[in-house]
């Protein structure tokens, strides 16, 4: 279990930031964002990843009480927010607002990438062209190590999130739809 342990970390890592080829610019810090009514306010000119998917919204999607998020700034148009409990279980937020849809696209199959060439295991990558300006629902595991998530495009912003668990398993491709369209609805 210890190399899967670090699979995770590392996964967690690069997921987002892979799209950018940048190392992290900025110290994590912790979010702590009001949960009240969430709005993906502009901080510094890049969207709040802590309040597209709040800590409340992630931790009763995983079923696992998350502390306050860690956002982290990958790049000037690139940000993370990473939720994660005793558990081994990580429920990272991303944001990337690109230049154009063609740069945004570019980013999510990055991070796409990412999570299947970092994964002990297969992972399914399945289209959904029907929401926002196009998405993709990625989901596997084996040996009680599991990965599932959302990724989509809605005009030149790459968004989405990704849930790892060791000996937990993450929320079905079902359960995750209704957080991403909440989470699409946040977006200007």
């Amino acid at each position: 279990m210890r190399r899967s342990n670090l699979t995770l970390t590392a996964i967690v890592a690069i997921v987002l930031s892979a799209a950018c080829g940048s190392s992290p610019t900025s110290n994590p810090s912790p979010n702590t964002s009001s949960a009240g009514s969430p709005t993906a306010s502009a901080k510094a000119g890049t969207l709040d990843p802590c309040l597209l998917v709040t800590m409340q919204e992630a931790s009763a999607l995983a079923g696992i009480t998350f502390g306050a998020g860690v956002e982290k700034t990958i790049a000037t148009n690139n940000q993370q927010c990473m939720y994660t409990s005793q558990s081994s279980f990580t429920f990272t937020v991303g944001v990337i607002q690109a230049s154009s849809p063609a740069e945004a696209q570019s980013s999510m199959q990055a991070a796409i990438a990412s999570i299947e060439s970092q994964t002990d295991f297969a992972v399914n990558v399945i289209q959904l062209p029907t929401f926002a300006d196009g998405g993709v629902e990625v989901q596997g595991g084996a040996s009680g190590a599991s990965v599932g998530g959302i990724y989509a495009i809605h005009g030149s912003v790459a968004f989405g999130f990704v849930a790892f668990g060791i000996n937990h398993s993450v929320p079905t491709n079902a359960a995750m739809l209704p957080t991403a369209t909440v989470m699409l609805g946040r977006l200007p």
